[in-house]
């Protein structure tokens, strides 16, 4: 974990489920729709993550960067393509 307040925040993402996920000092936070972290992904490496997204064929790979590396993990979830237009996610639970 980060030794400061700063969360290091970079880029982001959303899955078709309106979670957020932020590239940040901690590893990529996950987020519900009321902003809540719900989970922290651990850094695959030291350093800091840059950029995240959901990519592949399925958009089900969760592509990470930092530094000159890129890193994947397969999930659960699905992401989408912002040019197929906008989605409505499920309410939130509150």
């Amino acid at each position: 974990m980060p030794d400061n307040s700063d969360s290091n925040a970079d880029g982001l993402c959303v899955d078709k489920d309106g979670r957020l996920y932020v590239a940040s000092g901690a590893g990529v936070q996950i987020c519900d729709q009321a902003g809540r972290v719900n989970a922290i992904l651990a850094k695959p490496a030291p350093g800091w993550l840059s950029n995240v997204e959901l990519g592949g064929a399925t958009l089900d790979t969760l592509y990470a960067t930092g530094g000159t590396s890129v890193w994947r993990r397969k999930m659960k979830v699905q992401g989408f393509r912002y040019a197929d237009g906008p989605i409505t996610p499920e309410k939130p639970r509150l």
